[in-house]
């Protein structure tokens, strides 16, 4: 068996090798193939890749060419691209603002000879002279040129930057913007300055030439402003001198300073007005200063009231004397003021009425004085004594003399007169005239009688004055001469009735 086995195993052995090496040589083309295969579909599947890497690629840069473009065409400017040989294009942007087509190629068609927009002859001189100009080197040159089209656009004209083309022509590209509305409002702005500034001056020369001094405050109370009067006054050079130097132009240890007094004016809200007296030109002057708050800074100004304040001295210098004299009459008086306050009176005046001095000097007004004179039974009986009183009182608005009489109830006669007082309010005249009627009523009592008497008399009568006027006749008389009564009632002179006969 073991003899018989060693033979087949060696046999099986040298046949297997050859089986491998036929096999081998049969799939080396497969191998190939396979790994070709592979190699082309890596190759493949890559190209696409990048095929669709490029498309996306592709995508984003029409999306940013769209995207720019668009904003380009949103944007309030238009681009000019210019050579120096004279070629010009531009976009729809500045076309529309030019008033021109897109089909411009020369800088002679930014100014048609037609004259249908375009640029001025002078705009276009700005043009090209910054085309010729040399470059800043800056990313864009933000200064500009302000040109001036044909239909009334004023456009700023910036210089974008410098750049060869494909062509090899040097060309520059610019900035159109309109400027047109940002120009009118610089010149609005402009010329509200010039006339701010105008206003400034004559406000300045207005105040300068005032003839009392004028100064204005800060917060701090420092002087930052004086006019020519006020440099006079405190007998400096010049403004800023006194501005220098702090000069207050009331400066008094007893009555204070201007100073003090804007300080007051700073702290309220309200205009403070003070009397203050300054040495002024070597003499002594009155001076009204006021001080007003107004937006964080104290105004002031100083008028001389020294005149005023010699009158006003003058003035009650002559109301007193007028008041002595006024008490010295034997006629009562009442002055009342504007506000029908009783402002003086006489003894006279108290006496007549039974009124207590303590309480006119007290002051009351002029309805309450006729209540107490009503109390006291020293004014006419009224049956409506609230209007009697209206009346009375309505004589404080009236621009003319009233003059009444009262008859009291004990049988007096007063005679009031009222008339309007030169400083205002109202001036009352008393006078009691119960004897002087009296008297007049006799004596016309006698007159009565006397022509009676005459007019029953058989002789003819006739009376004439110192003047040679017919004073007093009876019937008789007329009767004799057979003259007219009515020309004897005019008291005729003697002369015009009777001629005295020759000699």
């Amino acid at each position: 068996m073991t003899s018989i086995a060693a033979p087949l195993s060696a046999s099986t052995s040298a046949v297997h090798p050859m089986i491998f090496v036929d096999g081998g040589q049969s799939l080396l083309p497969l191998i190939i193939l396979f790994i070709a295969t592979l190699f082309w579909m890596a190759l493949a599947v890559w190209a696409m890749r990048k095929r669709s890497q490029a498309y996306d690629l592709y995508q984003q840069s029409q999306q940013k060419a769209a995207y720019f473009e668009a904003m380009f065409k949103a944007a309030p400017f238009g681009t000019l691209l210019c050579d120096r040989i004279g070629g010009c294009t531009l976009d729809g942007n500045a076309a529309m603002l030019l008033g021109l087509s897109e089909q411009v190629k020369s800088l002679p068609d930014l100014c048609p000879r037609d004259g249908a927009g375009g640029l001025t002859a002078d705009a276009l001189s700005i043009l090209e002279q910054t085309l010729n100009s040399p470059s800043t080197g800056l990313a864009a040159d933000q200064s500009g040129a302000m040109l001036n089209s044909r239909d009334g656009r004023v456009l700023k004209l910036v210089r974008a930057r410098d750049y060869l083309d494909p062509d090899q022509q040097d060309k520059t590209l610019f900035w159109l913007e309109d400027h047109t509305e940002a120009c009118a409002e610089a010149e609005a702005s402009e010329q509200a300055r010039m006339a701010e500034k105008t206003a400034l001056k004559r406000l300045r020369m207005l105040i300068d030439i005032a003839p009392f001094p004028i100064w204005l405050r800060d917060r701090n109370l420092d002087l930052v402003l004086v006019n020519q009067a006020y440099v006079a006054s405190v007998e400096y050079p010049s403004e800023p001198a006194v501005i220098a130097a702090q000069i207050d132009l009331v400066d008094n240890a007893l009555t204070g300073s201007s100073r003090e007094s804007a300080r007051r004016a700073l702290e309220s809200d309200d205009p403070v007005v003070e009397r203050h007296f300054a040495v002024i030109g070597g003499e002594r002057r009155a001076l009204s200063i006021s001080h007003h708050k107004t937006q964080g800074l104290i105004a002031g100004f100083a008028v001389d009231v020294t005149d005023v304040e010699d009158k006003r001295a003058e003035l009650a210098r002559v109301i007193e004397g007028h008041a002595e004299t006024l008490n010295a009459l034997s006629s009562p008086v009442a002055i009342f003021d504007p506000d029908q306050k009783l402002q003086f009176f006489n003894s006279a005046f108290s006496r007549l009425f039974r009124l207590s001095d303590d309480w006119l000097l007290d002051r009351p007004d002029h309805a309450s004085l006729l209540e107490a004179m009503r109390e006291k039974r020293r004014l006419p009986e009224q049956v409506d004594f609230r209007a009697w009183k209206t009346g009375q009182l309505g004589l404080h608005h009236s621009l003319t003399l009233a003059e009444e009489l009262w008859h009291l109830p004990d049988g007096s006669t007063l005679r009031m007169v009222g008339q309007p007082h030169p400083l205002g309010g109202l001036l009352l005249l008393y006078e009691d005239v119960t004897d002087r009627l009296a008297l007049e009523s006799n004596y016309n009592a006698l007159i009565a009688v006397q022509s009676e008497t005459l007019d029953n008399l058989h002789e003819a009568v006739a009376v004439f004055g110192s003047d040679g006027r017919l004073k007093l006749y009876n019937p008789n008389y007329a009767d004799l001469w057979s003259l007219d009564r009515a020309m004897l009632d005019h008291q005729p002179i003697l002369a015009r009735f009777w001629t005295p006969p020759a000699p």
